[in-house]
């Protein structure tokens, strides 16, 4: 695993400026479209699941939390990432996904090493492909890089300071009996006793076969449900919609 070449030696100098598409300019700008990408454009899935959203709250929240994590004042900040970012918050948020894309991680970086304290990811250089978090307690947090893994790689722990991520592609899980990435089942197909072993949209069943997974009101037993969760008291698929729909506590 090598790093990726870090452009610029400036704070806030590297990839400035807007893509030809009309990415956005500053750090400031890519934070207020962010929220805006997290926030409005969730609506009307929020309004199809009959789920409240206060959209303003939730640019506030979403806003405010992405900053805490990657820091006030990165490093490096790349547009190309934050407009790639934007792009796909958007599609998942008006098709109720509420993963945070890869590239949205890819947006503000450092220099900092593998192993070497850090504050928050900001400060934090990025791996040729994947993302790099700030771990540990306060005071003695450090990088760590998530790497995108392929079929055999190992997978399930840290090695100085890298772990390899099975999910950064969509068709890999992390196999929790060989510990290697290997590719998720179809539906249909023989799966190991793991939800995570099957393809999106389905789950592994107690039968061990990949079976679409439950939408709400259906019964469950602890897992399955396409959306929300298990009710432990009905044994039915509760659901409490996607985390893109924010109601203030």
């Amino acid at each position: 695993m090598t790093l990726a070449a870090l452009p610029g030696s400036g704070c806030g100098e590297s990839n400035q400026g807007t893509s030809e598409h009309g990415g956005p300019k500053t750090v400031a700008e890519f934070s207020e479209l962010y929220a805006d990408a997290r926030c409005s454009d969730a609506v009307a899935c929020c309004a199809a699941g009959n789920w409240a959203h206060d959209v303003d709250g939730c640019r506030v929240v979403k806003a405010s939390t992405f900053r805490l994590v990657n820091g006030h004042n990165p490093i490096h900040f790349d547009a190309v990432a934050a407009e790639q970012c934007l792009t796909e918050l958007r599609a998942r948020a008006q098709s109720c996904g509420s993963r945070l894309p890869v590239a949205c991680r890819r947006v503000f970086y450092g220099d900092t090493a593998p192993g070497a304290p850090c504050s928050d990811e900001g400060d934090c250089a990025l791996p040729d492909e994947g993302y790099a978090t700030c771990l540990g307690k306060p005071g003695s947090r450090a990088c760590f890089v998530h790497v995108r893994g392929g079929v055999g790689d190992a997978c399930g722990s840290s090695e100085s300071n890298v772990e390899v991520d099975c999910d950064l592609d969509p068709a890999l899980y992390c196999d929790s009996s060989s510990y290697t990435c290997q590719p998720r089942r179809a539906l249909g197909a023989a799966c190991a006793p793991a939800h995570e072993a099957c393809v999106d949209g389905a789950y592994c069943a107690a039968s061990g076969t990949c079976v679409p997974a439950l939408a709400a009101g259906e019964p469950c037993d602890g897992a399955g449900c396409l959306h929300g969760f298990c009710n432990a008291n009905t044994n039915v698929c509760t659901n409490h919609g996607p985390d893109t729909c924010y109601v203030p506590l």
